[in-house]
């Protein structure tokens, strides 16, 4: 009998909502799958979604497989929608939306609130041949599988100016409450650990005014040191950015497979990535040292956080699998059984 035709890989039809850097990822993720022939990509190019009625903004890339529409909203920001009605209205045309700041406490209500799904931690990076042209790290230049018997902290930020021209009162109060958190640790991490911690803020107009006492060399804070920076014998510190957005640093810490010390978490993170076991947290500048000089007192400990954080890295950070995790929320037994 004749052998069975191999089943063709399904056509996926790309549009972005534009160059974002947030997008980046998700568009080396389908790349990647394409390119191990889980995909076929007809790029579509840009979209203006908001002129045409759809999504409300631009860092969002939507894909469709078939009848199937999946929507990534890369956009900052863990906060309620303006509008529900508005929203709902999106979801209907929707298989899956899934969104990077997630928190489902704040979409109560929702007429299509099953659609809405963790999309998970975002990082800029990019692969050969990605159809958003980025000047980003590959996601090996993240990786380090180092182990050492000692530690020092890490963390290397930046500040937000709150009297930036169009900002409302609100707004402006948010980045202060921000920037004054973020001061707060490097300052109280400065002066508890000394030489076994490493940090400051990135240079800005307004970093040198705020705060000019922590504000780091140029050389320290360029990409290339940071990766370089990565690699060392480092617990990693983490801040939430701006309406509790889950920063980028929190991916790049887990592609680097490093222990994590973590503000708060207000975003929805799938796959169980949890206090104790990926990070433990603080939310305040005494509780980020507590917790730093803690973990730095107990390198088993370390060690098991740097493993549990590279393997979630691998199975729902890395851009291919990150991607490929939501196609099969939409078919389990994708790609064998799409249809």
């Amino acid at each position: 009998m004749p052998a069975t035709a191999a089943k063709a890989a399904p056509t996926c039809h790309i549009r972005l909502g534009g160059p974002a850097p947030q997008l980046a990822q998700v568009a080396a993720g389908f790349t990647l799958l394409a390119q191990k022939g889980l995909l076929r990509l007809r790029y579509e190019g840009t979209a203006d979604f908001p002129r045409e009625g759809l999504y409300g903004h631009g860092v969002l890339l939507e894909a469709r497989l078939g009848d199937t529409v999946l929507a990534y909203d890369l956009a900052d920001g863990c906060e309620a929608p303006p509008d529900k009605g508005e929203l709902d209205r999106q979801l209907e045309r929707v298989t899956f939306y899934f969104k990077r700041n997630y928190a489902p406490e704040l979409h109560q209500g929702l007429k299509h609130r099953r659609k809405l799904r963790p999309l998970g931690l975002n990082y800029y990076v990019t692969c050969p041949g990605s159809f958003l042209a980025a000047r980003a790290p590959s996601p090996e230049d993240y990786m380090s599988h180092n182990s050492y018997p000692a530690y020092r902290g890490l963390f290397v930020t930046r500040l937000w100016d709150p009297g930036a021209p169009g900002l409302g009162e609100q707004a402006a109060a948010d980045l202060e409450r921000v920037n004054a958190l973020r001061t707060g640790c490097v300052r109280a991490c400065r002066e508890a650990l000394g030489e076994r911690f490493f940090g400051g803020v990135e240079a800005s107009p307004y970093a040198q005014q705020a705060a000019p006492g922590l504000v780091l060399p140029a050389a320290e804070t360029h990409r290339s040191a940071y990766l370089r920076r990565l690699q060392g014998n480092y617990v990693c510190i983490a801040a939430g950015g701006p309406r509790h957005c889950v920063g980028r640093e929190l991916a790049e810490y887990c592609a680097a497979g490093r222990a994590i010390v973590t503000e708060t978490l207000h975003a929805l993170l799938p796959g169980g990535f949890s206090r104790g076991r990926n990070y433990i947290h603080y939310a305040t500048p005494e509780e980020c040292v507590s917790q730093l000089t803690s973990l730095l007192s107990s390198v088993p400990n370390i060690h098991r956080m740097e493993a549990a954080n590279f393997a979630y890295y691998n199975d729902y950070v890395r851009p291919d699998a990150l991607v490929l995790r939501t196609l099969r929320e939409a078919w389990p037994g994708f790609p064998e059984d799409f249809a």
